[in-house]
Order: structure tokens, then C-alpha cells, then sequence
């Protein structure tokens, strides 16, 4: 029986982040990956993934896995091992099962920064944390079609539309946070154009480094 009601987010494997029930509370576990890329001035990166709340099955063996609820998930952007941003569960109770929902998360460098020319990560993580409502259910959480963008940041830009304007300064007015004011004189109707750097984080399992959980796969998941 189909255990994600639309099949895969994308192509036919997920990253699946697996262990039996009871398992809870000894620590958390998923996959890391190093990129050839490096954090840069001046850049917005933007990071999606598809988080899947698998439903309960029967496999072809006649085993069953009892699936419902959910453990609760973390995704990171990282720079030299540092972690820049997260999505820490933020969608939890809100994905039903057999479905995916997109993790967004985004971090924008201005000009100086101490981790710049350090690679970038991705760490996706299972919370291992047992749902109240199912407490004899394994415990999965799925990732599918990773991506991450780059996309040139210019400072002064507090609205993110790639030109500094008056509404950059309106921005500042309602939010003094969003930057400082100085930038925004300095390059007052400068213009970017946007790069389209989005980059599609490849399936293979070889590009995965696995980290201390005990039963972490990444395999075609169409069908138990």
C-alpha cells in the first residue's frame, strides 16, 4: 500500500530517518552533508526541504509498521560546522500522515562575517521524540528534494527585492533591526540582478555522512 499518498516530493528515493518504537529519548539522529560551497558577503541563501510524515504500512513480508504521529524534525544551514540558521520543528503538527510539507528557512550575510569562505552544511534531523498521542508507533521522519539558493544580497536592501529605495526606508522606519541606515545611504538606488543560483542537493545515499542513530537508510520509498 502507497505510505506517501502523492508518492516521493521528488524522483523516487527519500532520505529516511528510522528507528522502532522505544527508542525515544536516546538522542537524536539524521544526516549531515558538507557542500563544496562556501558562505560569501552580500549573499541570501534560502534552504527548502520536504519533510514527510510517513503513514503506517504493511511490508511486502507481512510486517507491520505502526506509523501515525510524529517525532518532531530540525534543518539547519551551517558554515564551518557553526550552525547560521534553523527550522526547528516549526512545522510539526502540521503535516498529516502520508504527506509532505516545504521547510524554509533563509540567512542573508552582509559584508563581513567570521565564518566566510568556510563550507556550507546541511544537517536534517529526527527529534527522536515519541508522540504523546501514539506512543507505540516507530519513529520516521522522511526528507526529499533538497535546495538550496544563493542569491546576491545587497546592503541597504531591507525588503529583499534587489534594488535599495524608499521603501527600504520605510522598512527601517517601522523596524530599526532590519539593517543599518548607513547602508542603506550608501547604496540608495543601486539595483541587482538576480543570479537564479538555486541548486538541487543530489539523492545518492553516497553524498550522505550518517550520524549516530541507529537505523538511518536513504532508499527508493514508494512502496513498503
Amino acid at each position: 500500500m502507497p505510505i506517501f499518498l502523492l508518492g516521493a516530493a521528488e524522483g523516487q528515493r527519500v532520505g529516511i530517518a528510522f528507528n522502532f518504537n522505544g527508542s525515544d529519548g536516546q538522542g537524536e539522529y539524521g544526516f549531515f552533508q558538507e557542500l563544496g560551497a562556501t558562505l560569501q558577503p552580500h549573499t541570501t541563501y534560502t534552504l527548502e526541504v520536504e519533510i514527510g510524515n510517513i503513514t503506517s504500512a504493511t511490508a511486502m513480508n507481512g510486517a507491520f509498521f505502526p506509523l501515525e504521529g510524529f517525532p518532531g524534525y530540525r534543518v539547519e544551514l551551517l558554515a564551518g560546522g557553526m550552525m547560521l540558521e534553523q527550522d526547528n520543528n516549526l512545522l510539526s503538527g502540521t503535516i498529516s500522515d502520508g504527506e509532505f510539507a516545504t521547510s524554509v528557512i533563509t540567512y542573508t550575510t552582509g559584508a563581513s562575517h567570521d565564518l566566510f569562505d568556510e563550507n556550507l552544511g546541511i544537517l536534517l534531523v529526527n527529534l527522536n521524540q515519541a508522540d504523546p498521542s501514539f506512543p507505540a508507533s516507530d519513529i520516521e521522519v522522511d526528507f526529499d528534494n533538497v535546495r538550496l539558493d544563493a542569491s546576491p544580497a545587497l546592503a541597504g536592501d531591507f525588503d529583499g527585492d534587489l534594488d535599495v529605495d524608499g521603501a527600504d526606508f520605510l522598512d527601517w522606519q517601522r523596524n530599526t533591526s532590519v539593517g543599518n541606515l548607513s547602508d542603506w545611504q550608501t547604496t540608495y538606488g543601486s539595483v541587482l540582478e538576480p543570479l537564479g543560483g538555486l541548486q538541487s542537493i543530489p539523492e545518492p545515499s553516497s553524498v550522505w555522512i550518517l550520524l549516530g542513530g541507529t537505523a538511518i537508510l536513504y532508499r527508493k520509498r514508494s512502496r513498503l
